[in-house]
């Protein structure tokens, strides 16, 4: 069961599961702190600031970054991980953070011109 489905920026399917959700991220040991925030998390998707291939496994997982006015916290990127399997992917995790963090600038796939 998803709670979502929605399209990326680059026009691939994206779900997030309720298991992923309920066991994973919202959880007390994963990100508690989106909870309230699934539709900061599905708009970093849609509309991204920033997307760079997560430096781990740089040929499945993109990492979608994104300052979103509907968030808990505005001033900080709703970071949104998404794990791909041919055309279509999955959420894995979810956290604020104050900037990009450990990303390559050599694995940037994506950048909002208006950011």
């Amino acid at each position: 069961m998803y709670i979502f489905e929605t399209t990326d920026v680059f026009g691939n399917r994206v779900s997030l599961d309720t298991n992923t959700w309920n066991k994973h991220i919202i959880v007390p040991t994963g990100h508690p702190e989106v909870k309230d925030n699934l539709t900061a998390i599905k708009k970093s998707i849609e509309e991204p600031e920033a997307v760079y291939k997560d430096a781990t496994y740089p040929e499945q997982r993109k990492k979608f970054f994104s300052r979103r006015p509907e968030s808990t916290y505005p001033a900080l990127y709703t970071v949104v991980v998404v794990n791909y399997s041919q055309d279509s992917g999955n959420v894995i995790t979810s956290y604020f953070s104050k900037n990009f963090g450990k990303v390559d600038g050599s694995g940037l796939l994506y950048a909002n011109r208006r950011s």
